[in-house]
């Protein structure tokens, strides 16, 4: 059986890690554990930037699964509190391997304060949940999306991430459900 873990990186209210567990359950049909918090990776703030090393995140979730010996079909996804960048792009909101089946997410940039609007949890809680759905999604193997309502299109700032809703188009849905009894007909 396949499964999904939250791995929170330093501070992340636990109130926010379980609602993604819930959330994330019931649209990936699988157990969704939550791991104990870890310590931000060593050497990943750059002074420079005033930012943090999503790569080191994404390597500390594949040591993870290393160490524990954790079955393949396992995925990590982390939650980090810190604004994040990649040598390909300034602002990460998230980010996947696919080969290794980790991802990360950057709470920094979601929340609707940074815009001047009130803080609203219910909006807060909307990004993350559709953008731990989108880098999980890659971890599933697919793609973007070119429907703009699909989970799976891509956001490239925070306007494109609240058009889109938080499920798959019936497209990725299909690819999913035969992608999992393929699968069970495997066992």
């Amino acid at each position: 059986m396949h499964s999904i873990v939250i791995v929170p990186f330093g501070d992340v209210p636990k109130t926010l890690l379980d609602f993604l567990r819930e959330e994330l359950g019931f649209r990936f049909g699988t157990e969704v554990r939550l791991s104990a918090a870890e310590p931000i990776p060593e050497g990943a703030f750059d002074r420079n930037r005033n930012q943090y090393r999503s790569s080191l995140f994404l390597r500390r979730l594949e040591e993870e699964r290393q160490d524990e010996d954790l079955q393949e079909t396992e995925r990590r996804i982390g939650i980090v509190n810190v604004d994040l960048y990649n040598p390909e792009s300034d602002q990460v909101l998230g980010e996947a391997d696919p080969i290794d089946r980790v991802a990360v997410v950057s709470l920094a940039r979601l929340h609707p304060a940074l815009e001047g609007m009130p803080e609203e949890d219910p909006l807060f809680r909307f990004r993350l949940l559709k953008e731990a759905v989108h880098e999980l999604g890659h971890l599933y193997q697919l793609n973007h999306c070119d429907n703009p309502k699909c989970v799976m299109s891509f956001s490239n700032a925070l306007d494109d991430l609240d058009r889109k809703s938080a499920d798959f188009c019936m497209a990725h849905q299909s690819k999913l459900k035969r992608e999992a009894e393929a699968k069970s007909k495997r066992r």
